[in-house]
């Protein structure tokens, strides 16, 4: 069953204590008497944030998103994951063995940011779909040097603008896990409309031009490579052939 956030949410299944320092941490002004707070009755809380303006609940909603994404099962063993690649020894030492995932997830975030975004970013992997993969690559280390990421960038920009009309900017990153070397690129998707209020309250029409993904995968040790498209299948095959050599 999927997870839907709501603030309501939030407040109710993170602890009091860690409630009051996350908004100090991000310092917004909870007028709450947290001694009257419990999982039963969060109407104080939820009273204090409504009184918050539009940039201070935006600023608060962000985070708690991010939390809540890492505050499950897999959340908790993409943080010790995350805590195992970056040798954290605070991780290991001041989080309890029964800590629950809403407690581990917003320590880390509190604590060790490069932890808690390495875990998002271990999860982000773990939930992606539909990858096709090669078994005639040679199990050799990829040239991951910045002129072949740039390589890669133009490339996949070049293609996407000659054949679609799109990807007119196009940004790689690279994350190695274990064996295995991931490469992202998000090139320019389409110009989209969406409709939003302003700060006046009133109603209007943005223009914006997002980006999708577009993944590999290599794996030295058994010298295969996978690849993925958020997009059309038809995208991701040609991205994939147009780079071949």
């Amino acid at each position: 069953m999927s997870r839907q956030f709501t603030p309501q949410t939030f407040f109710r299944c993170v602890s009091t204590c860690a409630l009051d320092d996350f908004f100090q941490h991000l310092n917004l002004p909870m007028d709450v008497r947290w001694g009257d707070v419990s999982a039963n009755n969060i109407a104080p809380v939820v009273d204090a944030y409504s009184r918050l303006d539009a940039s201070q609940q935006k600023k608060a909603e962000k985070e708690m998103r991010a939390i809540f994404t890492l505050a499950t099962s897999q959340g908790s063993e993409c943080l010790a994951e995350a805590a195992r690649q970056l040798n954290s020894k605070r991780y290991r030492e001041e989080i309890p063995v029964d800590a629950t995932d809403y407690e581990r997830a917003v320590w880390c975030w509190q604590h060790i940011r490069k932890l808690f975004n390495t875990a998002l970013r271990i999860q982000s992997i773990d939930n992606l779909n539909w990858w096709r993969k090669r078994y005639d690559l040679p199990r050799q280390q990829p040239d991951l040097s910045p002129a072949a990421l740039q390589r890669l960038k133009l490339g996949i920009s070049d293609y996407l603008v000659s054949k679609q009309g799109r990807g007119q900017q196009c940004t790689v990153d690279k994350y190695e896990r274990g064996d295995t070397v991931y490469l992202f690129a998000d090139p320019d998707d389409y110009i989209t409309k969406y409709e939003s209020h302003d700060k006046r309250g009133r109603l209007r029409s943005r223009r914006i031009r997002p980006t999708f993904t577009v993944g590999f995968a290599f794996c030295q040790s058994e010298g295969t490579s996978g690849s993925l498209c958020e997009r059309e299948c038809s995208t991701q095959r040609a991205v994939r052939e147009s780079i071949r050599t």
